[in-house]
């Protein structure tokens, strides 16, 4: 590590600094963030929403932000992304929807807790198996 610090540079991002080793610690530069207030995040939207030409209405922007914070909430009560799936999976099998979109629904949640299990980043896999649901629905309204 010391051989190359002139010329390398790392950033870590974490919730809970005493979880990175002492050494590495030692070697940081702790940067501190508040959360960001509703408005502020409203705000970035509109700027992704205007760079990227996304069709979106204020509602649907709304449910984004009240959805950010619903899985915060989710994780501050104790509930694990695992345990998310794994209730998610139980209501997509009970659900009355088509029988198409349950089977592709409760394939992509499967290999979503797959790769949980396997130890790939679990809120990013949580994350994309919800970008994945909404595109198969997507997918199945325009059939």
């Amino acid at each position: 590590m010391e051989i190359y610090s002139n010329s390398t540079r790392f950033a870590l991002a974490c919730n809970t600094s005493s979880k990175i080793i002492e050494p590495i610690q030692s070697r940081c530069a702790l940067v501190r963030f508040a959360r960001l207030s509703d408005h502020e995040i409203l705000g970035r939207l509109m700027v992704i929403v205007e760079v990227e030409q996304v069709p979106c209405v204020p509602e649907g922007l709304e449910a984004i932000i009240f959805t950010a914070d619903g899985l915060k909430l989710l994780s501050d009560l104790g509930y694990s992304p695992t345990d998310i799936i794994i209730t998610l999976f139980r209501i997509i099998k009970n659900y009355d929807m088509a029988e198409y979109l349950k089977l592709e629904f409760m394939k992509e949640t499967g290999f979503a807790h797959m790769r949980i299990c396997d130890g790939v980043g679990s809120y990013l896999q949580l994350c994309g198996l919800l970008a994945k649901l909404a595109l198969v629905r997507g997918t199945a309204k325009a059939a």
